[in-house]
């Protein structure tokens, strides 16, 4: 999966496939239910906590442009 369709579900423009839902989940360690859901996600590795949280804090522009995070 890559930063452009995942900076397009994180807004809600875009809907994730079913598939790509269970993926996202899996990395995560969360259940697929509880990405679907309102409630707070719990991430439990931190690297990749640190990730989405780089991600989030970049422009629009580097996000539709999809850059790498490290």
């Amino acid at each position: 999966m890559n930063n452009k369709s995942l900076s397009r579900y994180e807004p809600g423009s875009s809907i994730p496939p079913a598939d790509a839902l269970k993926n996202i989940a899996d990395a995560l360690g969360v259940s697929s239910d509880a990405l679907l859901n309102d409630d707070t996600v719990s991430i439990k590795d931190k690297e990749l906590l640190k990730k989405f949280q780089a991600i989030q804090n970049m422009s629009e522009e580097d996000k539709s442009s999809g850059n790498k995070v490290s």
